[in-house]
């Protein structure tokens, strides 16, 4: 009985094999079973892969608001993982929904994720991640999964992330599945899901990763989840935050509150994304206290100063919907979504849920 050795060399980039252009190579892997074989046996493994650089580009995203897949093969992007079971990574920006793809490798690994790298910076506020097939031994992830951007070459969560459907995070998340996860419009060269992986084999699965920058209101309901940037801006001297968990809101858990016993204006405030010409209907759920008078509330959509459509309201006994309608002027491609209140001088309150744009 003979005991083989496996020694694996190092990972390496002979000058012999850089093109002219000093872009294109090729990487060389070699492992050897040394100890055994015998004569007129290879022991000796030999792999080359191709490797093309594409310079990086520290230009300003220039995207505007549109269903375009960021991440199409035309668009430059280069789809990266933790590892691939078939080695090759074609089938996460094909369009096709059907597929699978696992990082199944034996490893117990602390994290699994399957995303994009571009060599220039897109602005994105939504991934659309489709699940591939699915068993007992993996491909899914345990408990939600999350989304991460580059910035400055490290890798950051992003803030007031939703997912819809909700992630179960166990094998019910089920085969060619599509999650929608949405969050506050980033600029960044570099994107992807992670998460840990579930299965007795410990992985994941795709059949297809689509990033877009849409015109959409980021965490409208206040349950959003993650750390980085939060949606909503605050503007005044009020007291203000998100009641979560305390029986407060219109619909799930949480909603955003502004209270105070002074005077002047505080709100709540978003910038979302728009595309000029179109007209959209822009809601909110609002609770005042009875202290507000008649007409110092205000829920609108703005550029800059100037309003584009608002409506006033006071003191009520419940939540109210509030809606108003508004068509983007001509080169307006970012507007303010805001609800806020003038305050009297006493104890005065509004507590805000379900924003929403169609």
């Amino acid at each position: 009985m003979v005991d083989l050795e496996v020694r694996r060399l190092g990972v390496t980039i002979p000058s012999k094999f850089v093109q002219p252009d000093g872009k294109t190579m090729y990487l060389q892997a070699n492992v050897c079973p040394c100890g055994g074989g015998g004569i007129g046996t290879s022991v000796y493994n030999f792999n080359l892969r191709k490797l093309v650089l594409t310079p990086g580009s520290d230009a300003p995203a220039t995207e505007l608001p549109s269903d375009a897949n960021l991440a199409a093969p035309a668009s430059g992007a280069v789809a990266i993982s933790k590892s691939s079971q078939s080695g090759s990574l074609a089938l996460l920006n094909d369009g096709v929904t059907t597929g699978s793809e696992t990082d199944s490798d034996d490893e117990v690994k602390g994290a699994s994720w399957w995303g994009y790298e571009w060599p220039a910076k897109h602005r994105i506020n939504r991934v659309e991640f489709t699940s591939g097939a699915v068993s007992a031994q993996g491909g899914y992830f345990t408990g939600r999964p999350r989304v991460q951007v580059k910035v400055d070459g490290s890798w950051v969560e992003v803030g007031a992330q939703s997912v819809s459907p909700a992630y179960p995070g166990d094998a019910s998340a089920g085969a060619n599945t599509t999650y929608t996860l949405t969050f506050p419009t980033v600029e960044t060269d570099g994107i992807r899901v992670i998460g840990l992986p579930g299965g007795t084999r410990s992985f994941t699965s795709v059949a297809e990763v689509a990033v877009r920058y849409v015109a959409q209101l980021a965490d409208g309901g206040f349950e959003a989840f993650g750390s980085g940037k939060p949606a909503w801006i605050f503007e005044g001297t009020a007291a203000n935050g998100v009641d979560r968990g305390l029986g407060f809101a219109h619909s799930g858990a949480n909603n955003g509150w502004i209270r105070t016993s002074g005077t002047g204006w505080s709100a709540l405030t978003q910038k979302v994304p728009v595309v000029p010409g179109t007209t959209y209907k822009v809601g909110s759920w609002i609770n005042a206290s009875a202290g507000l008078p008649d007409g110092q509330g205000r829920f609108g959509v703005r550029v800059g100063s100037q309003d584009l459509a608002s409506k006033t309201f006071g003191a009520s006994t419940g939540y109210v919907h509030h809606e108003v309608t508004v068509t983007i002027p001509a080169g307006v491609h970012e507007v303010t979504v805001y609800a806020g209140f003038n305050a009297p001088g006493t104890d005065t309150w509004i507590q805000l849920d379900d924003f929403t744009i169609d």
